[in-house]
């Protein structure tokens, strides 16, 4: 008599997001309660035994199959928008050179600084209609310069 395990991971579930709900099958290993063979394990002596009940579950000896087939799947997914982003690295800076430079060098020379400078905003601005030493643009400045980064950024 062989016996197999009867635990499986059912696929509807994995396709949210999640590698689904794993039912163990084992019951009480330590005592079986129902005597006999056991809770969770069955008899593989049919002739049907790779039928299956519900063709959603995934066999306990497909699961590293079925989960490695679940990342590809989720990898080629996201192929389109990672090749977006490269493409548009590229148009920034030779994607050879990307080797070069670690993560926060990178996103500090595409994002720049995570501060405003105000000198610097206020040395390169241009006015029309207007010029710096108006009232307005003062107190503009003013009210701009007694704000939080965060409230700059969020202005700006």
């Amino acid at each position: 008599m062989q016996l197999r395990r009867t635990g499986s991971l059912d696929r509807r579930s994995a396709g949210s997001g999640s590698f689904g709900h794993v039912s163990s099958g084992l019951g009480n290993i330590h005592g079986n309660s129902s005597g006999g063979v056991g809770e969770g394990f069955e008899d593989d002596d049919d002739d049907d035994s790779n039928a299956r009940a519900d063709p959603n579950e995934v066999r306990f000896e497909e699961r590293f199959a079925f989960a490695r087939a679940l990342l590809d799947s989720s990898i080629q997914a996201r192929a389109g928008a990672a090749e977006s982003i490269m493409a548009g690295l590229g148009r920034m800076l030779p994607l050879p050179l990307l080797r070069l430079f670690r993560w926060r060098s990178l996103k500090r020379l595409v994002c720049g600084r995570d501060t405003i400078d105000l000198r610097m905003l206020r040395r390169h601005t241009k006015y029309l209609y207007c010029d710096d030493t108006d009232d307005s643009v003062v107190h503009f400045w003013t009210v701009l310069g007694s704000m939080t980064q965060d409230q700059q950024a969020t202005f700006i």
